[in-house]
Formats: structure tokens, sequence, C-alpha cells
């Protein structure tokens, strides 16, 4: 080590030291699209520092709102990077002020280490530029100096810092670094709007479109910033549907809702009482219990209960179930080995018929109609006799 370099060395020690009023730091984890808050009460210059272990964090600092996120109008302060984030806090910002530590949700979970420290003003009034990084960059130069290996010294002193900051501080300082102050540079620099239009028109063209291709529309965009183009916008599955409906089928749909419609008109609420809906469904001899059926209240000391997984049985009957607005008119279970046809919906229409007369007086004289997709009812024989209904 040169001479000017160890008077810059201890130099910089004595200002940080006799600056250094408060240093505290917390580990937590934070899940994918969530936060985690720290209120800082104390009053003075401060430097945030969040080191990312596992997965993305991000930090966002605001004196006004509780729950800043990444909204521009919720914080003031904030540092998206994909390595060390650090902030500056001036001592002028009113406290109490709230740190939130945001999770990326590129990433189920995220483990970090946030970091205060505050500083007193320098003695002459003029504040130190950026005293934790000279405190941080001093000490690697010192290490360095001693022939200290990278990986001892991130791994003993700098843990705060990646290993790769440590290892390009390091080169630095052996190619002739002696400027323990971290260089000027402009603010984080914005996203064009071009830009953000190109990716929007690449989603919009292929709705199902990964990120990974996105990357490799515009290979100088960084994916860090494709994520930020694409807050907002999520990837989700298409609705399951029973069936895609053809124009006939909407066409018969649309029929039917206007005879009901006018029907309703006509004869007002009791045209619903002349509804009957007619239905079939598979029933298994055993139905396992559902997760939600099984949970059970505990303490936080009782045991875990245990559940074995089951089937559904293969054995299994056909039911046929007619219902109108007043409740349940008729289940007939079939016998197995039972096909469906016109015969044997047919006498299922006369049960029901009989049960109509039993539970419902005086529906059969009004008229009866029938809501029903089976294929059965539109055999001639049925359909003479859903008429005598």
């Amino acid at each position: 080590m040169d001479i000017l370099s160890f008077i810059i060395l201890i130099f910089i020690y004595k200002e940080v030291k006799s600056q250094a009023v408060f240093h505290e730091s917390v580990k937590g984890i934070v899940e994918g699209g969530n936060y985690t808050y720290y209120s800082l009460n104390r009053a003075g210059r401060a430097v945030i520092f969040l080191h990312t272990y596992y997965g993305d964090a991000d930090i966002y600092v605001s004196d006004r709102n509780g729950h800043p996120t990444f909204e521009p109008d919720t914080h003031i302060l904030q540092s998206v990077t994909c390595g060390l984030d650090r902030v500056d806090v001036a001592d002028t910002l009113k406290r109490p002020i709230t740190i939130a530590v945001y999770g990326h949700p590129s990433h189920d979970i995220s483990k970090y280490e946030l970091e205060v420290v505050i500083y007193n003003a320098v003695s002459d009034g003029v504040p130190l530029v950026s005293p934790t990084s000279c405190e941080l960059w001093s000490l690697i130069h010192f290490l360095a100096a001693k022939k200290n290996s990278v990986k001892d010294i991130h791994t003993d002193s700098v843990r705060c810092m990646s290993s790769g900051m440590v290892r390009r501080q390091v080169r630095e300082f052996k190619n002739g670094r002696i400027d323990l102050h971290d260089e000027p540079r402009v603010g984080q620099s914005s996203v064009l709007d071009e830009t953000i239009a190109k990716f929007e028109a690449a989603m919009l063209e292929d709705r199902r479109v990964t990120v990974r291709k996105l990357c490799d529309l515009d290979p100088d965009v960084s994916k860090t910033t494709i994520d930020k183009i694409l807050r907002g916008t999520f990837r989700v599955c298409a609705r399951w549907v029973p069936k895609i409906l053809t124009e006939d089928h909407k066409r018969q749909r649309i029929e039917a809702a206007q005879k009901f419609l006018d029907c309703h008109e006509t004869d007002g609420e009791e045209f619903l009482d002349s509804i009957v809906t007619g239905d079939e469904t598979w029933v298994h001899y055993t139905t396992p219990e559902a997760k939600e059926q099984s949970k059970q209240w505990k303490h936080t000391s009782s045991p875990k209960s245990l559940k074995f997984k089951q089937t559904l049985s293969a054995a299994k009957l056909m039911a046929t179930i007619f219902w109108d607005r007043k409740g349940l008119l008729l289940c007939n279970f079939m016998c197995r080995g039972t096909t469906i046809n016109s015969d044997r919906y047919c006498e299922t229409l006369k049960q029901l018929r009989r049960t109509i007369q039993n539970k419902r007086r005086g529906m059969l004289t009004k008229g009866v109609r029938f809501h029903h997709n089976a294929w059965p009812h539109t055999a001639r024989q049925t359909t003479a006799l859903i008429e005598e209904f």
C-alpha cells in the first residue's frame, strides 16, 4: 500500500467513526408479490442497504404513506436493482419513515438483510459524500493490501455486498485506484415509450408469449426492465366451458330465452311454477371426504392430523333427477348395465307424472314445461308422451 492511500484510509476511518451514531440490521423473508414493512423513527441522515441473498427484493421508502408500494404516488425513494440496493435518506425527511421490502413475483420467496446506518454531520458542517461507501471501500482496500482473498473479504468482513462487487473493487484497487468515493452518476434511466409500445404490441399479438421470448425480441433490454413493463398484467388460464357453442346452438338458446321472457311477461311469476328441470349424473358408491371437510381446530402444540389419500370408487350408478322451483320431484337410480334409451326414458317420465300428481296437485292441469338436455327426449315416442303432460 502506498503512503497516499494509507493517509486517505486513516482520514476516512476517523471521519466515519466520528459520524456513525446508529447501526442496525435485520434479516427476513418476503413472499413474491408481498411487502414487509419497517418503521424508522430515529432522526439524522440515514443510509439504507438491502442485500438479497436469494430471489429479488426491492426497497421503497415514504414519509407520508404508511404502506408504500411500487406505485409512483406511494413512495418518494426507491431502489430496484438486482444486486445490492441502497437508499440515502436526508436528515430533513420527516420522521417516522416507512421502509417497504417488496418481493418480486419472479420468485416465490426472497431472503434479504436490511441494514440502516445513521450519521451525524461533519464538524465543519460539510457532510461526507456517501460515508457508508467510503467505509466499505476503505475496508476492502485495506484487506486487499494485506493480500486477503476476495472470498475471505466477502465472508469475514463485507457480507452486506455481493462477492462480485467485492471482486470488482479489489480489481480496481490493484489497478491503481485510490479514490474511496462513489463515482458520480445520473439517476436511473427510464424506459422509452417506444420500447414499452413494442413489448406491449408483441404481447397483444401473441397472448401466450413468455418472458423468455420477449427477452429474445430485444437482447439490449434486460429481463428486469421487461418485468417492470409487464407490471399490472398477469398470465391466466383460459376459462373452461363444457363445450363451444356453434352459431345454430346460440340461435336456439336465444329463441328459447325469448319464449321464456314472453311467457313470463304474460303469466308473471306463476310461469316459473310450470318449469320442470331434469338431468343425469353419476353417483359413486363411496365419495372421499373433501380436504375442506377434514379441517379441525387445534392449538400450536397439537400434533398434526393425518388423512389417507382416497380415490373415487369404480362402482357407480346413473341417477336421473327432476326438480322444480319448490324442490326435488324425483330421483331415479338405474340398474347397472342399463342404457338410457327411449323406452327407459318413457318409464322414468311415467314415474315423474305420478310424482307430480301426488306432490304438485293441479300442476298437470295448468301445463308443464320441460327443461332437459338428454338425447332420448327427441325420439317420437318420448315427444308424444311429453305432449300428454
